[in-house]
């Protein structure tokens, strides 16, 4: 199948979560709350995904996708979609999973999935956290369209949260905000006017303010187990 258009905010996020989280053993556990992130993940996948799905449409997606055929062969045999409770261990008999890639973390049931994948992360293993801010409350009123699962404004909840549950943040990066949605809004404006060049120029300020130092829509969040959380210096 061919995934819908995303968000440019969503695959920045992925592609640099895929960097963070390169090098950690396979299986990954993707703990996804959209149809759109099985996506996202199927594409960047170096091994083996186990998916644990917050509702029945992102189950159905991580199935499809799986089955497909536009998955490697060694990816898909091996990969596992699972409702809540994720599972207690990976499938391939290993104590604990080495990395797990959480998008995006949702207002009623983020601490019980913190819980769980506090249980079955490796005392070395890597967790990157996929969510939304404060600023993302605003910018969401002037999105073009929303979904279920979308990424709620949880960064400062789930900062205390990590740290509470012995997590150390160990990288942080913001993407988009008011202003890469602005650039977002005037390209549609200016290609519905017929202005391919102002389109084109509003595209290519759109990209460069993805990468938000202040006032960003969303954060990804690295961490790992051990300590208190540090506060997340930009990397």
């Amino acid at each position: 199948m061919t995934p819908a258009p995303s968000r440019l905010e969503y695959g920045y996020g992925f592609d640099l979560a895929a960097a963070w989280l390169a090098g950690v053993s396979y299986p990954l556990l993707a703990v996804v709350s959209a149809p759109e992130f099985v996506d996202h993940v199927v594409a960047r996948a170096a091994g083996p995904v186990v998916f644990a799905c917050e509702d029945a449409r992102t189950r159905d997606r991580a199935v499809l996708r799986l089955a497909g055929g536009d998955v490697l062969a060694g990816v898909a045999e091996r990969s596992q979609v699972w409702p809540f409770p994720a599972p207690a261990a990976p499938p391939d008999g290993a104590t604990g999973f080495g990395g797990v890639l959480w998008a995006a973390p949702q207002a009623g049931t983020w601490r019980d999935r913190l819980d769980a994948i506090g249980r079955v992360l490796d005392a070395d293993g890597r967790l990157c956290v996929f969510t939304g801010t404060g600023v993302a409350a605003v910018t969401g009123l002037l999105r073009q369209r929303r979904e279920p699962g979308e990424p709620a404004a949880l960064e400062r909840s789930l900062r205390s949260g990590l740290a509470t549950a012995g997590f150390r943040v160990t990288r942080s990066r913001g993407l988009g905000g008011l202003a890469s949605v602005g650039w977002a809004v005037a390209g549609r404006l200016a290609a519905l006017a017929g202005r391919a060049d102002l389109a084109d120029r509003a595209e290519r300020a759109h990209h460069l303010a993805v990468d938000a130092e202040a006032g960003a829509s969303y954060a990804l969040l690295l961490a790992s187990p051990g300590g208190a959380g540090t506060g997340g210096a930009a990397a």
